[in-house]
């Protein structure tokens, strides 16, 4: 059985990560600068994933980072279009997110390693998106309060 939850956890997290790759593409605009934009918009994404597969986090760890993220993505884009912003400067303050991120994420994937007991699949999701969110919430809140003006 263990091995079937193994495989289901990976399979959820391929399609999670298309999903959010998907999401991207969608949004994207249908002309010569389609992957320009795309690889400009999942880059950081793209990257965050792959410092958690470097680091072997689990399968659902990765869920959750994941889901996080595109939520994350969709999100500022919202923000983005309902500002009046003209040269697209609002968009650094996406970029500027991703290292609260990743050290929200790599911080979660060292904890949940060091349990004694393994945490169920769902747990884990549900961990590493707290601490992902936690990440790019307080890493937003130091770029809001020094670097960018938020209008918040």
């Amino acid at each position: 059985m263990k091995t079937y939850y193994r495989l289901a956890e990976f399979l959820l997290s391929v399609i999670v990560i298309i999903g959010s790759a998907a999401s991207v593409a969608a949004q994207a605009d249908k002309n010569q600068y389609f992957w320009g934009q795309f690889w400009l918009i999942w880059g950081p994404q793209a990257a965050m994933l792959i410092l958690l597969i470097i680091c072997r986090s689990r399968p659902a760890a990765i869920i959750g980072s994941a889901l996080v993220l595109s939520l994350y993505e969709v999100g500022f884009s919202v923000y983005a279009d309902a500002t009046n912003d003209v040269n697209g400067l609002v968009w650094l303050g996406y970029f500027f997110s991703f290292p609260g991120a990743a050290i929200g994420g790599v911080i979660a994937n060292d904890r949940l390693k060091a349990e004694s007991f393994p945490s169920t699949g769902i747990r884990v999701v549900f961990k590493m998106a707290v601490a992902t969110l936690i990440g790019l919430t307080l890493n937003q809140a130091v770029i809001c309060s020094t670097v960018m003006y938020c209008g918040i």
